[in-house]
């Protein structure tokens, strides 16, 4: 990876070429108003650029490249979680491997949720979860969300991105079942499609699940809002 401070203007000629395991390129600025011929000429097309949120000169590709957004986090004090500037909760899950994920614990255990007290996010509406995050000025991967990260929320939609369950397994998966457990008002999921875990159709969330060999797919969540009388599930 490669990390570039706010100041950079221009990106000299053959600067990475031929650069086969470069995948990761953080800006933490503008857009450089000057690339200059084969710069990037043999870094591999699956590499990907990451901007912060607020930099406004940036679109969707660069280069040839897709664009992420890296949100900026506040440390909550005396504990150990962060939020952006709408108030989404994120904790640091690997610092070696820089991966976060969303949420913050309810305020009673599990046994009693029909009671609990949903300590986080504590939002209404339409909702995006961030492909990055910058805790300490580090940018962090966002790979999941945790147990109860929502439970009893007040959102009507929620857009997951590309990296949601990426690296993640079934003792720590991407999504628990309870993430999104008693979103009375909850409508609609969506997921980018560069995720490779999971996906949405039609509002729904569904996981790929390659250990399935007949049904390679599983029904994840249905949003208890979701408007129709009735759903097929589809083969």
């Amino acid at each position: 990876s490669v990390t570039y401070g706010s100041g950079l203007k221009t990106i000299s000629t053959s600067a990475f070429k031929n650069c086969t395991s470069l995948r990761e390129l953080y800006f933490k600025g503008e857009v450089p108003t000057s690339v200059q011929a084969n710069s990037f000429s043999g870094v591999p097309s699956d590499a990907f650029v990451v901007r912060y949120n607020g930099k406004t000169t940036w679109s969707t590709v660069w280069q040839g490249f897709i664009v992420y957004i890296c949100d900026i986090l506040t440390a909550v004090d005396n504990t150990t979680y962060f939020k952006d500037e709408t108030g989404i909760f994120y904790t640091v899950l690997s610092a070696e491997d820089k991966k976060a994920i969303v949420g913050k614990k309810i305020s009673t255990t599990a046994e009693d949720p029909e009671n609990a007290t949903n300590t986080g996010y504590a939002g209404t509406g339409d909702i995006t979860i961030a492909d990055f995050v910058d805790i300490n000025g580090e940018m962090y991967m966002v790979s999941g969300l945790d147990r109860f990260a929502f439970f009893n929320g007040k959102i009507t939609s929620i857009t997951l991105g590309r990296f949601i369950g990426y690296g993640m397994d079934e003792d720590l998966p991407g999504i628990w079942d309870c993430t999104f457990r008693q979103c009375s008002e909850l409508k609609n999921v969506s997921v980018s499609t560069e995720n490779k875990v999971y996906y949405s159709a039609n509002g729904v969330l569904y996981k790929y699940d390659e250990t399935l060999t007949d049904t390679p797919t599983l029904l994840m969540l249905y949003p208890m809002a979701k408007e129709g009388a009735s759903f097929t599930i589809p083969n």
